[in-house]
């Protein structure tokens, strides 16, 4: 760098920085002196202002007062007096007209109690004035102020009385409108109008206009833009003059004007003066760097001589540029010396070690960087450039907080972080990290101080580790337990809550059979069927409880999809937010699949769902039931054959799915959803349903409009058959005394199954408690049953282990197993010779029609052994 251009730019900095200086004392110095003036002047005006209202304010009482005394007058006068009881018009005339000022606006008439006004001549304006006047008194003392066609006017009323007799009205009219002398001296005064307060709007006295744009003199300021202000005439009630503001705006701009030309004229005088001082201390300074410049040329040898300069402080200034010359040459020579000694040491040792490191470092699957003090990034491994997505070059040396996953960090956090990190506290924590390809990954970060040997912090070493792995396993353990709970729970509940339906069923069916006999019972037959269909829509409730709980098997069948559709439609209504619209547009034409029900109904569940948790802010789902026939194009497609389709279809006015996460929707445990949300399996599930059923699914979806998903499920035929229906109550075949062991914990299930069958000829041995049940038997020494019915789940003993005791006991007697859900246990079923399982709730005849099928297979199993023999 030259001397000339380092000399120039060191005097120009000098210089600006003085100017700003000078300029900013003078800019507070006239920003103060214009404020002070700015307030004189409006203190000033406003002075003059109250002087000028003052003054108008005298002149108009002076003109109230006069009103005042001529009325005062009028009433002493003994000729109104006489003249008003005696009716004489022409001095009325007169005497009203001798009392009125038309130049001064003081008008007098005279109303006798006959209310006849005078003067008769009076104009009609004029004379609808008093009578306005007169109207609105009601022997009140005070003026009343009086609105009139294109103004207003004041009005004094004084009773005329002659010896406690009222014989007539003096009326008094001032009108400042008609007021020469009031005219002029508003014309001559910027307090120009007269006004009215009306609520809180000014109006003016003379148009009766309200007065836009004004404000109250209390208020009036050089910040105010209001054309007009009010002052109040505090003598006057309501009335008010109207200023305009003008000469205050025209005030300002020549204040602003004056104060501007002084601070300008300051600001050149000073730059003036600064420029010259800093021409004189350059060249000064400039022969100073010369010097030092040829010095510089040779640090190890040469020195400034002080005899060079003309002034003691640049004398002073080179002796102590020689001194440090000195001892930079002395410790130039040891330093030079440590140096030699320690490189030879480093170059044998530090380039293999460094070496080794980065290698070991680099290795590390773990992301590793150091920064310094001020979070720069000095060093990181490949890891690290892996994980934030950017090469080298593009992050050492940048913020380390501005890189994933502390880039999505909220403000308040990092500060946090940065606080505690440099009180030398470490910081550890998992964020979530959403990945270029969409997926979300876990990462565990761990944050240290370095530190100097006096204790302060020097660098930061950061550590990540991606643990999404063990996110997922640890989610779905945690998923699995909470399923596993969700099941045990919902199946005891399904088990309870069928025994219930059971007692409610038996019963009723009891009570329709008696009914059957009973004349005029049939509206009671009809509630008692209303009770039944209520049983059977609970157990298919309970069905899907079941089929949660994973306690019962598939059951593929020909359905109808339409009813399923809109029963299922009803339970997300009834779950869904207030803000989301459910609309339906199902075939009246049955649509017929070949599917478990429970399956469809949780694919149609899962859709939903997904579409109302797209709509966080509100919209409408669409779910169509509908039948289509795919050609060859279409068909290859979707990867079906051709032919006649039923097609379910899930349509909302959501966020949309973008493009790149379009082909991912259907992975396990993916998701965009924050956690906590979601879990990633809603979609694949129905995925996995819609392949069972020899389906295909297919989206469409655009940003910001929504998302249609549309399952194509092959359709079934319903075949019925040519037989007639059996009847539905059928009468059965005597039990021929036969004896059944029963054991239902309870009470009431056994107590009806008891009845019915002791109602079929049958022998019945009923208990409450397995254990009570073995022990009689033991005691008794019965070994022989027709048939055991016993309940799967009792509180002592389950069914399964029941039978196994009475095995063990010697007992061969086919076993009818009843149970609140499906007995999963086949092998135990088929090695103990159950014959039959029952799940509740069931009616009577299914329960009859199982008995006779076990007793009979038995007689015919018996009656072939003997043949055989």
């Amino acid at each position: 760098m030259s001397m000339n251009f380092t000399n120039r730019s060191l005097c120009k900095t000098i210089l600006i920085v003085v100017l700003l200086l000078v300029l900013g004392v003078a800019l507070l110095y006239g920003s103060t002196l214009y404020l002070t003036l700015q307030r004189s002047q409006l203190n000033e005006f406003k002075s003059s202002t109250m002087a000028e209202a003052l003054k108008l304010e005298i002149f108009i009482n002076q003109r109230l007062a006069s009103l005042k005394t001529r009325l005062e007058n009028m009433e002493k006068d003994n000729t109104c007096r006489v003249s008003l009881m005696l009716g004489l018009k022409p001095q009325l005339n007169n005497i009203a007209m001798n009392y009125t000022s038309a130049t001064s606006g003081i008008f007098i008439a005279i109303v006798d109690t006959d209310k006849n006004l005078y003067p008769e001549s009076m104009l009609e304006y004029t004379k609808s004035w008093f009578v306005r006047l007169f109207e609105e008194y009601h022997g009140e003392p005070d003026e009343k102020i009086i609105r009139k066609k294109g103004g207003w006017f004041f009005g004094f009323v004084k009773p005329i009385m002659h010896h406690d007799q009222l014989v007539g009205y003096a009326l008094g009219i001032y009108d400042p409108i008609s007021d020469s002398a009031l005219l002029q001296l508003l014309s001559s005064s910027f307090l120009n109008r007269l006004g009215i307060k009306e609520g809180k709007t000014i109006v003016d006295l003379v148009n009766g206009l309200p007065v836009t744009e004004s404000v109250s003199f209390e208020d009036l300021g050089y910040e105010s833009n209001a054309d007009f202000f009010y002052v109040p005439l505090h003598s006057l009630k309501k009335i008010y003059l109207i200023g305009t503001s003008k000469p205050l705006a025209q005030e300002r701009k020549h204040l602003l004007k004056t104060v501007f030309s002084l601070l300008f004229a300051t600001f050149a005088f000073a730059s003036l003066v600064m420029c010259l001082l800093l021409k004189y201390f350059s060249l000064q300074l400039y022969n100073f760097i010369r010097h030092a410049e040829k010095v510089a040329l040779n640090p190890l040898s040469g020195e400034l001589d002080p005899a060079c300069f003309d002034y003691k402080e640049f004398h002073t200034l080179a002796q102590a540029f020689n001194s440090v010359l000195t001892a930079f040459r002395e410790a130039h020579e040891k330093l030079q010396q440590q140096l030699q000694t320690r490189l030879d040491y480093v170059t044998q040792h530090s380039e293999a070690m460094e070496r080794l490191l980065r290698k070991a470092i680099n290795s590390s699957k773990d992301a590793i960087a150091v920064t310094d003090a001020s979070w720069k990034v000095h060093y990181a491994n490949l890891a690290f450039f892996k994980l934030s997505g950017l090469e080298s070059p593009a992050v050492l040396g940048k913020n380390l907080f501005e890189y994933p996953p502390l880039k999505d960090v909220a403000p308040a956090e990092k500060s946090e972080i940065r606080g505690r990190l440099e009180d030398g506290e470490d910081w550890t924590n998992t964020l979530p990290l959403k990945l270029s390809d969409g997926r979300i990954a876990y990462i565990h970060l761990s944050i240290s101080p370095l530190r100097h040997k006096d204790g302060t912090v020097t660098n930061y070493l950061y550590i990540a580790r991606d643990i999404t792995e063990y996110v997922k396993q640890e989610r779905e353990i945690r998923e699995s337990q909470k399923a596993q709970a969700l099941g045990v729970m919902a199946a005891g509940i399904a088990h309870d809550f069928n025994n219930i339906l059971t007692i409610i069923s038996g019963a009723v069916e009891v009570t329709l059979a008696r009914l059957k006999e009973l004349p005029n019972s049939q509206e009671l037959i009809e509630h008692c069927n209303t009770i039944v269909e209520a049983v059977h829509r609970a157990r298919d409730v309970v069905h899907q409880i079941l089929v949660f709980a994973r306690r019962t098997e598939k059951s593929f069948r020909t359905i109808d999809l339409n009813p399923l559709v809109k029963e299922t439609i009803r339970l997300i209504e009834a779950a869904s937010p207030s803000n989301i619209k459910m609309r339906t547009n199902i075939r009246p034409e049955p649509s017929f699949i070949n599917a478990d029900p429970a399956r469809i109904h949780q694919l149609i569940m899962n859709l939903a769902t997904n579409a109302i948790h797209a709509m966080k802010h509100g919209g409408t789902v669409t779910i169509t039931v509908d039948r289509v026939d795919l050609d060859k194009p279409k068909a290859k497609q979707l990867g079906l054959k051709p032919g006649t389709y039923i097609t379910i279809s899930v349509e909302d006015t959501g966020c949309g799915i973008p493009d790149d996460y379009i082909d991912r929707i259907f992975e396990p445990f993916f998701t965009t959803k924050l956690p906590g949300e979601g879990t990633g399996l809603g979609l694949s599930v129905v995925q996995g349903i819609v392949k069972d059923l020899n389906g295909a699914i297919e989206v469409e979806s655009e940003l910001n409009k929504g998302s249609k998903f549309t399952v194509y499920l092959p359709t079934s035929e319903y075949i019925s058959s040519d037989q007639p229906p059996a009847s539905k109550h059928r009468p059965f075949c005597d039990g021929k005394s036969r004896t059944i062991l029963l054991v239902d914990d309870e009470e009431y299930i056994a107590q009806l199954f008891s009845q019915l069958l002791e109602s079929k000829n049958y022998k019945v041995l009923s208990f409450t408690d397995p254990l009570v049940a073995l022990q009689h038997i033991k005691e008794s020494g019965n070994h022989h049953f027709d048939l055991v019915i016993t309940d799967y789940s009792m509180k002592n003993l389950n069914g399964i282990e029941f039978v196994q005791k009475l095995r063990e006991l010697g007992h061969s007697s086919p076993v009818l197993m009843i149970s609140g859900y499906h007995v999963s246990e086949k092998e135990a079923l088929e090695e103990l010779d159950i014959r039959a399982t029952l799940t509740k709730p069931f009616t009577l005849d299914e329960v009859m029609t199982t008995i006779e099928s076990i007793t009979q297979n038995r007689t015919v199993t018996a009656e072939r052994s003997i043949s055989k023999v």
